[in-house]
C-alpha cells in the first residue's frame, strides 16, 4: 500500500545535518557550508577521520589493523580487491557522524559527504520526508549514476517516489536516517571489510529497509576529491583464481538475492523503472 505524506509541518520529525568533512578541505566544507546552510534544519560539521595523518584513529574505531602491507587492510568481501586504510577512514567517518546524531535529540538525521551538491527540488522533499506516514530506516538521496533503475515504489511524493530499488546505486554522500537505523548501522558493522556505500546498499548486511528518493535531490560534485587521490583503483591488488571468483561472485548473489527478497516481500506495487 503506498502513502503520501502527512500532516502539516507542525507535526513533522526534527532534523538535523550532519556533514562530513577533512580538515584540510577548507574550500570543500565553504561550498557545502554555502549550498546548505539556508534549509532550515541546523548543519553540523564532523570532522572526517584522515588516513594520511592519524591513521591510529581510523583504524581505532573498529579495532582493525594493517593486514596487507603498507596500507591494505584485508580483502573486500564484496569485491575481492584490497580494502584500504583511507576506504576505512570514510566508514569510520560516517560512523562518527552517525554517533554524533545518536547524541542529539533529532529524530532523523541527513547525513552528507563534502561533495554533495543539492538540486533545488532538495527543500521539499526533505519536508515531505519529515512528514512520512509510513515508517523507514534510511532514504538514500544520492546515487553515482542516472538514468532509471528497477524499484517498487514506497510512497508518492508531490514531484517524485519513494522506492526500494532492485538494482541500488553505489554512492553515500547524502541520505536521511532514523535513530533506530543508525543504532544497527553501528552495531552490525563490525569488523567487516567493505567500503562503507557497499555496506549502506546492503539490507542484508545493515539490517535495514534501504530507500532510494526518485529523481534524486543531491549529486556528487565533479571536483577533484583528496580522498580518491590518494590511490588508484585499477592499481589495488585482488585475490586472483577460480575460488576467489566463486568466493566474490556468491556474495554478490547472496546480497542480491535478500536485496530483492526485502524490497518484494513487503509488497506495494509491480515493480518498475524509476528517474534517478
Amino acid at each position: 500500500m503506498l502513502v503520501g505524506v502527512g500532516p502539516p509541518v507542525n507535526h513533522s520529525l526534527s532534523l538535523a545535518i550532519y556533514a562530513i568533512n577533512l580538515d584540510r578541505s577548507v574550500d570543500r566544507w565553504e561550498t557545502l557550508e554555502s549550498n546548505f546552510s539556508g534549509l532550515p534544519y541546523a548543519l553540523h560539521r564532523i570532522a572526517a577521520l584522515d588516513a594520511a595523518f592519524a591513521p591510529e584513529k581510523v583504524l581505532a574505531v573498529r579495532g582493525l589493523h594493517i593486514a596487507l602491507p603498507p596500507s591494505g587492510l584485508g580483502w573486500s568481501m564484496v569485491r575481492q580487491r584490497e580494502y584500504l586504510l583511507v576506504q576505512e577512514a570514510c566508514f569510520a567517518s560516517h560512523l562518527v557522524a552517525l554517533q554524533q546524531f545518536l547524541h542529539s535529540t533529532n529524530d532523523l538525521a541527513l547525513i552528507l559527504e563534502d561533495d554533495a551538491v543539492p538540486s533545488a527540488a532538495l527543500p521539499g522533499r526533505l519536508a515531505e520526508i519529515t512528514r512520512l506516514k509510513q515508517p523507514f530506516d534510511i532514504i538514500k538521496l544520492e546515487g553515482l549514476k542516472s538514468g532509471r533503475r528497477l524499484a517498487v515504489a514506497r510512497a508518492q511524493l508531490s514531484q517524485g517516489w519513494l522506492v526500494n530499488s532492485l538494482r541500488p546505486s553505489a554512492g553515500s554522500a547524502a541520505y536521511v536516517i532514523t535513530r533506530a537505523a543508525a543504532e544497527k548501522l553501528m552495531q552490525r558493522a563490525g569488523k567487516l571489510l567493505l567500503p562503507y556505500d557497499d555496506y549502506l546498499s546492503n539490507p542484508a548486511l545493515t539490517g535495514c529497509d534501504i530507500w532510494h528518493c526518485s529523481p534524486l535531490p543531491i549529486h556528487q560534485s565533479d571536483a577533484p576529491s583528496l580522498i580518491a587521490q590518494s590511490y588508484a583503483r585499477d592499481a589495488l591488488r585482488r585475490r586472483r583464481g577460480p575460488l576467489a571468483y566463486l568466493r566474490q561472485a556468491r556474495t554478490r548473489a547472496g546480497l542480491r538475492w535478500q536485496l530483492w527478497n526485502s524490497a518484494l516481500r513487503r509488497g506495494g506495487s509491480i515493480p518498475r523503472n524509476f528517474e534517478w
